[in-house]
């Protein structure tokens, strides 16, 4: 029997298996893990990349969205701009603010002046009327009075006709205030001085507010003394109608009293 016959029959008995070893030698699976590292690697880097990529394209949105925030600012601050132009606001033009205030104060050197003009014309005017009052009416009825009584101020001549003394200051005093009111409306404000709280705001807005109260009363004067100076055109009759003329004449004195009143109150606060 020769030893290979031998060694196959004894392997059953003996336990003995045959088994081939699939392990590849080493020479051979020494660079597989390098191999398998590698390809991990690549993958993670991959990966990486990937987000990173992504990272980038959330920087550009963002970016973007910046980009447009800044143009969407950029617009508001023009419009703000043209707003501030529109309206006429010195903020926005400082030579157009130094301008109107430069014209504010040539005005007020003529307003001044043609205010107290005014307010002397109208302190005669009250005057002249006060009298021309208490000549033809007073406090003592139609046959008590200086007129009736032969006591006229500035003589008979104050009881017929026309009263020129009085009729030419209150002419002179209504152009006076013509200009004057006038002035006042010219005068730029460019700078709303009359808003705020300030002492001087406060002030101008009260001169406002009376220029007002004696521009009505100048129109109620007007009217009245022009229907009382020519009964005759309206009407009336001092002999026949003296009561009602004695009701219009003490209206338009009192509404003298007050228009003046309210001419020197808005004055003496500018003033003082």
């Amino acid at each position: 029997m020769d030893p290979l016959t031998a060694l196959l029959m004894a392997t059953p008995i003996f336990g003995f298996t045959l088994s081939i070893d699939a392990t590849p030698p080493a020479s051979l699976t020494a660079g597989l893990p390098m191999f398998q590292l590698e390809d991990e690697e690549g993958e993670e880097g991959e990966d990486e990349g990937d987000e990173e990529a992504g990272e980038g394209d959330d920087g550009d949105e963002d970016e973007a969205e910046e980009d447009e925030a800044d143009e969407d600012d950029a617009d508001e601050d023009e419009e703000a701009a043209s707003d501030d132009d529109d309206d006429g606001g010195g903020s926005g033009d400082p030579e157009s603010f130094s301008s109107q205030m430069q014209e504010r104060a040539d005005i007020i050197r003529l307003h001044r002046p043609f205010g107290i003009a005014t307010w002397s014309a109208m302190t005669v005017t009250v005057a002249l009327g006060l009298i021309q009052w208490m000549n033809k009416y007073g406090f003592r009825g139609q046959n008590g009075n200086r007129c009736a009584e032969g006591d006229a101020i500035f003589g008979r001549g104050q009881c017929v006709g026309t009263p020129v003394l009085h009729l030419t200051s209150a002419a002179v005093t209504t152009a006076l205030y013509g200009v004057t009111f006038g002035l006042s409306f010219a005068m730029p404000d460019p700078g709303d001085l009359s808003e705020g709280d300030s002492d001087y705001a406060r002030t101008l807005r009260r001169h406002k507010r009376l220029r007002w109260v004696h521009f009505s009363g100048m129109l109620t004067q007007i009217l009245l003394g022009v229907i009382v100076a020519n009964e005759e055109r309206f009407g009336l009759d001092r002999a026949n109608d003296y009561g009602t003329l004695q009701i219009l004449s003490t209206i338009h004195l009192l509404a003298g009293f007050a228009t003046y009143a309210a001419l020197t109150w808005a004055g003496a606060i500018m003033v003082f």
